[in-house]
């Protein structure tokens, strides 16, 4: 029939060209569009949903699934071709993965410039593949729009790819670099164990990874010739009877539909080629019975038991043995581990693609190293009592969080994976299933792993070929194997299943219709001193939920190292020692956790509404209520010294990725600290710790789900009772939110941190922009923009490794934005870094060249991406307590706006190398990888010889307002924007409980503070002079600022002179407005001054009196009045004309002055003029630690010590304790000695004193 509709349409393609008519292209669609639909053999839809799912069967054998779901704003496809590495020939090892890898590489259509990754990436999508056992997985999630585009690029990769021999060469090495990339990986270096020791012969013995040695070095010497082997092993296993698509997105199935027919899905040629069967399973009874020790990267202790089962994972699946094997409550095999103090977790799952396999797997503490075989006794005991059970109902499935939703890119190869294998599903409850399963899983049946780094020690350890891994394998005695199936028989009191399997509670049939507008973005239902209430009701819910998430700022917590992990321990305890006792309702539907805060705990609930109350109640008053045990001590202190020490062993970009992290972002304290911190935390000290955690707290709480607002804070009620409040709030300063430190300016530094566990070094090249929605917009516009040409130059073309990408490093819990450049390989740092500056420069001829239609096309494609999240970050906008949930509407609004003038001057100042730019790059450098190329001079970089005192020196950004957002709760004032004076009270425009001024006197530290009626002045001055007192007993002094001076020199930033004439101001804070000096009143709302007005709420020296005193040394002095303005003039005497009242006459008051622009506020010192001399030939310019400058002149001759007898004279603060002297141009320490200052080079220098901690 098709060939039929073929040949008509060939004969009226002739008799036109017969006539010389050339056939309209509506026709030729049209014929095209029929030889199509003639080309589907069977199409049918979803009886249960028939607008939802539909099938479609080619002709060739192809079959497409399609998923309408309208809800989705973007599509999605997964192509599954059912071979995988068990087809690898036996003579090259990984030829599928690297024939994955080249179907990326264009086709002969759509050569690699046009090609799938980038047309994906340019329309402001994702793609990935995937190699396994048994089948390969192209996945892609692009704009409605480009769905058509992308599919046409999937399909001619398939129907005509190039590979070229080039292209085979660099993938070559790329596949080298991945598996380089994971060598140290211990996840994949057990799986490769599991393989090695697997049936001789079997598929699943193949080293699926491959590498250079495999692809290049082992077939050249064989005479074989790469490229024809490629293309050999593609004409063999891809042929179109083996492959599955599957599409996703909001169209119709019609408009889906109608779009597969458009495309060259018939021209994939269909080779006939048969699946291979299920083999046997790839443990044999010769393989089995067998203990293996193996020694891992990490310091990490486990015990893997692994059973081969002749079922397939699809069959298992719906087999819930490994919901019952980890089974943590009441009589399960966890909790009496647990209680024996042997182990901390146990997990099972199923693994296998083709060939089934079930895991078990046990956490060991230190003790239960030393009881395996024990525990795999106890595991037997355990099983047996599964099987005299018999078949139960699996506990039901947990309902997914909304704002939680996993994305389609995540979510489609599964689906077509399941639609696939669906002929095989079984019924979950089919019994003789479940006990066949069962009686596969018996000693003899059974190989186990003990993986701890102790196993180092032993004898008679053998390697593994490509992965280098030391194991010693072990074969079970008789006297073993008889006790476990002793074990399997016996029974025990200690285990057994629940009489009533945890239900989930019936969901109300219908929702309530509401007749208000449901609100987009969180609203606050109640704010105190104590908590806020935040609350977004769900629009698209199909059953009542509940989700909330309680952010617990606990002061304790932050309060230095210790106290941060002790909060660790806390959490990790409650969780060991709670974990039976709420497994019931959380199989049944309810979720909670409760985890360390860098400034307190986080705690998340989700729940059915009609129980959520109860459940949460509960679960806060066992949190507060909670006495940690001796036992679980023990063990989660065990388990949390080895992850902090496992940070050194994560792969290098992770390392270099929390470095950054911790430079950049206020407070926090490193890895290595926290693990000193450990060692000196003791059981008393943790028990000693918890009460004081409640006594000063504040509570931001997010409910989100179909509860009513009444039930809301009724809610709010169960966590924290009004009875409960805590012994204080939380001052302004305590609740402040995190921020970013602010790089220096026009230097590039680096920081170099060596590992000695992975071969490869990385570089994470790291550049800062300021604050805003501006520079926000422009830096994620230029990611998405060069993040193609990224990728091809430095990873394609220049092979600088398998890790290459680009990010923004917006933190969760600060506003401030940097672009990360990520490369990670086998090449020196330097080198990399120096190609990252080219590749920059570089770029920028392709900004000036480029059109404007060519830079149009890439907004279109930024809007859709910057939407597309704007729901998920409501959680993290409140935790953070910054509450811009605009962000994404105004990144979007700038976004339209840029120019590529714009753009390019962004570029310009920011990104290449200049006087403007702030850059810092973390350096993780291998000690044990090959050495290459180094970079040719590396001038104009600064080294980072310590993280610590760097991040010291640096300023912090303000925390950036978003008026907009600012809570508002009922019965309450709160300051409005300056650009909308008249929205709040005058004093609200001014004053604010949060308006508070930070290091080097020209930030404002933001915040969305309340502001009550009445004395406004007299607390915002209060509050300046507890900073101020804060300040000085850390030993800061007061920083005078100058309208047009510039800091002295320091570390970070060249020394200059300043003026030394000074005027003095004094701004007074009046009731009803504010003057200057003696000058009139001038009002807060009054439109004249509302740039005044905001200048001051940021901290900064108004403009106006700048330019009126230009040229001088300014210093202007804030003074809050208690009362409101009287005329100076007539200020001489309180007692009026006409008064009877006689009344004493009161001099003016004029309160305390603070100085605008200081480093925290404060008492402003009496006026003096700066003596600042001007450096000689033999001058010593001093910074002592109070900030105060001094410059001197010494003889030739003089020594440090009379340097440092010098230094006690002027400050005498320094003789009660030991302080160090830095020479700033080389930031080394001058020893304290007879040496002379000439022989130290230390005229005309800037020497620093540092204060040694006590």
């Amino acid at each position: 029939m098709i060939a039929n509709r073929v040949q008509n349409g060939e004969r009226r393609f002739r008799k036109k060209a017969k006539k010389n008519k050339r056939p309209s292209e509506k026709e030729i669609r049209a014929i095209k569009l029929k030889t199509q639909v003639a080309a589907v053999s069977r199409r049918f839809d979803d009886t249960e949903n028939p607008d939802r799912h539909r099938v479609l069967d080619f002709r060739n054998g192809l079959r497409v699934f399609l998923v309408s779901n309208r809800s989705k704003t973007s599509s999605a496809a997964t192509l599954d071709v059912r071979v995988g590495s068990s087809a690898d020939p036996e003579d090259i090892p990984g030829m599928a993965h690297l024939c994955e890898h080249l179907l990326f590489e264009g086709s002969e259509k759509y050569p690699m410039d046009s090609g799938l990754r980038n047309f994906v990436k340019r329309s402001g999508g994702e793609m990935n593949a995937c190699t396994y056992d048994h089948c390969t997985n192209f996945d892609l999630e692009v704009p409605p729009k480009f769905l058509k585009g992308a599919l046409d690029r999937l399909m001619h990769n398939l129907i005509s790819p190039l590979f070229g021999e080039h292209s085979i060469a660099r993938e070559i090495e790329v596949v080298d670099s991945e598996f380089r990339n994971y060598e140290k990986d211990d996840d994949r270096r057990i799986t490769r164990i599991c393989r090695v020791l697997s049936r001789p012969g079997h598929d699943f013995r193949k080293f699926a990874e491959g590498n250079r040695q495999t692809l290049l070095e082992m077939p050249m010497s064989k005479g074989l010739r790469i490229r024809d082997e490629v293309v050999k092993f593609f004409k063999k296993h891809y042929s179109s009877n083996v492959m599955s698509l599957c599409l996703l997105g909001p169209q119709s199935l019609d408009e889906l539909e109608a779009l597969v027919l458009s495309l060259p899905f018939l021209e994939i040629p269909n080779r006939y080629v048969t699946p291979k069967d299920v083999e046997e399973p790839h443990y044999g009874p010769e393989e089995t019975g067998y203990r293996v020790d193996v020694v891992p990267v990490k310091n990490e202790r486990y015990l893997a038991v692994k059973f081969a089962v002749q079922h397939s994972v699809s069959t298992l699946e719906n087999i819930p043995i490994c919901r019952w094997l980890k089974y943590q409550g009441e009589g399960s095999l966890e909790r009496e581990l647990k209680q024996r103090g042997w182990s901390y977790y146990l997990r099972a799952s199923k693994l296998g693609d083709t060939w089934g396999e079930i895991d078990v797997e046990i956490g060991l503490t230190q003790e239960g190293l030393d009881h395996v075989e024990d525990i795999v006794q106890l595991l037997f005991v355990y099983i047996g009592m599964l099987k005299r059970t018999g078949p139960r109902r699996a506990p039901p499935r947990r309902q997914s969080s909304e704002l939680g939703e996993t994305s389609m890119y995540q979510t489609v190869p599964s689906l077509v994976r399941e639609i696939r294998n669906q002929a095989t599903k079984r019924d979950s409850l089919e019994t003789t299933s479940i006990k066949s399963v069962l009686d596969q899983l018996t000693p003899r049946n059974m190989i186990y792993f003990v993986v701890a780094k102790e196993n180092s020690e032993l004898e008679n350890l053998e390697r593994e070929q490509y992965y280098g891994i030391e194991y010693r394998k072990t074969k079970l005695d008789a006297a073993s194997l008889k006790r476990f199936e002793r074990a399997l028989r016996r029974e025990s009191e200690l285990f057994y299943l629940p009489e009533k399997d945890g239900e989930s509670s019936p969901a109300k049939s219908v929702l309530k219709t509401r007749k208000k507008r449901e609100n987009e973005k969180p609203q606050i239902l109640k704010s105190d001193q104590v908590k806020r209430v935040w609350y977004l009701r769900s629009r698209r819910a199909e059953r009542p939920f509940t989700e909330m998430s309680a952010y617990l700022t606990l002061p304790r917590v932050a309060s230095d190292a210790k106290s941060q992990v002790m909060a660790q321990l806390f959490t990790r305890c409650f969780e060991h020692q709670t974990r039976e006792e709420f497994y019931d309702v959380k199989t049944a539907g309810f979720e909670a956790s409760v985890e360390p805060h860098c400034r307190g705990l986080k705690l998340t609930f989700s729940d059915f509404d009609d129980r959520i109350s109860q459940t949460v109640g509960a679960y806060m008053r066992r949190v507060i209520s909670f006495e940690p045990e001796k036992k679980a001590f023990d063990v989660v202190l065990d388990a949390l010294k080895h992850e902090l020490i496992n940070v050194d062993v994560e792969q290098p970009y992770d390392q270099g990725d929390y470095l950054l992290d911790y430079v950049l972002t206020e407070g926090g304290w490193p890895n290595w600290r926290l693990l000193e911190a450990l060692e000196r935390v003791t059981f008393e000290n943790l028990v000693e710790f918890v009460p004081t955690l409640w006594s000063a707290l504040h509570l931001e709480l997010f409910v989100h789900g179909t509860l009513a607002e009444d039930e809301v804070l009724r809610l709010c009620g169960q966590i924290l009772p009004e009875n409960d409040s805590p012994e204080r709030p939380l001052s302004s300063d305590e609740l402040a939110p995190l921020r970013k430190l602010k790089i220096p300016i026009g230097v590039s530094y680096f920081y170099e941190h060596t590992q000695a566990i992975h071969s490869n070094n990385c570089v994470v090249f790291c550049l800062q922009v300021e604050p805003g929605a501006r520079n926000c917009s422009l830096l994620q516009f230029l990611g998405d923009m060069i993040s193609v040409p990224l990728f091809d130059t430095l990873r394609t073309k220049e092979q600088l490794g398998y890790v290459v990408w680009i990010s923004l490093g917006k933190s969760k819990l600060t506003d401030c934005n940097d672009l990360r450049l990520t490369v990670q390989g086998p090449h020196e740092p330097d080198f990399v870094e120096s190609r990252i500056e080219a590749f920059l420069e570089s770029f920028k001829s392709t900004l000036v060249e480029m059109s404007e239609s060519d830079f149009d096309e890439y907004k279109e494609p930024f809007r859709r991406k910057t939407e597309k999240v704007k729901c998920k970050n409501y959680r993290q906008e409140i935790e953070s307590k910054r509450f811009s949930f605009d962000d994404s509407q105004l990144q979007v609004a700038e976004c339209l706006q840029i120019q590529r003038e714009d753009l390019l001057d962004f570029y310009e100042r920011t990104i290449v190398a200049g006087a403007e730019r702030r850059k810092v790059s973390i350096w993780v450098r291998s000690v044990s990888g090959h050495k290459g190329p180094r970079a040719e001079g590396s001038s104009g970089t600064v080294e980072i010889e310590n993280l610590e005192r760097f991040k010291d020196a640096c300023e912090a950004y303000p925390e950036e307002e978003h008026p907009a957002q600012r809570p508002k709760a009922p019965g309450t004032v709160y300051f409005a924007p300056p650009e909308s004076p008249s929205a709040a009270s005058p004093h609200s425009i001014l004053m604010s409980r949060k308006d508070r001024f930070c290091e080097g006197g020209r930030e404002r530290r933001g915040g969305y503070g309340v502001v009550e009626s009445g004395g406004a002045a007299l607390r915002f001055g209060q509050g300046l002079r507890r900073r101020s007192r804060a300040a000085e007993a850390r030993g800061e002094g007061m920083l005078q600022i100058a309208s047009r001076g510039y800091r002295l020199g320091g570390l970070l930033s060249p020394m200059c002179v300043v003026p030394p004439q000074q005027v003095t101001l004094t701004l007074k804070l009046w009731e009803d407005g504010f003057s200057i000096d003696d000058g009139p009143l001038r009002r807060f709302d009054a439109p004249e001054n509302v740039e005044f007005v905001a200048e001051v709420r940021r901290g900064c020296i108004p403009k106006e009196l700048q330019l009126s005193h230009k040229g001088s040394r300014l210093d202007v002095r804030m003074m809050c009045m208690t009362r409101r303005f009287a005329d100076p003039k007539r200020r001489v005497s309180f007692v009026e004309e006409g008064d009877t009242h006689k009344r004493p006459k009161i001099a003016a008051f004029f309160g305390k002055g603070h100085l605008l622009g200081g480093p925290s506020g404060g008492d402003a010192p009496k006026p003096k003029k700066p003596k600042m001399r001007i450096l000689s030939g033999q001058s010593v310019l001093i910074c002592l630690p109070s900030g105060r400058r001094a410059a001197t002149e010494f003889g030739p001759s003089e020594t440090v010590a009379d340097l440092r007898s010098y230094m006690l004279k002027i400050d005498p603060m320094l003789k009660n304790q030991p302080f160090r002297l830095i020479n700033a141009a080389t930031r080394r320490e001058i020893p304290i000695g007879e040496s002379s200052l000439s022989s130290e080079r230390l005229f005309k220098t800037l020497v620093i004193v540092r204060l040694d901690p006590k």
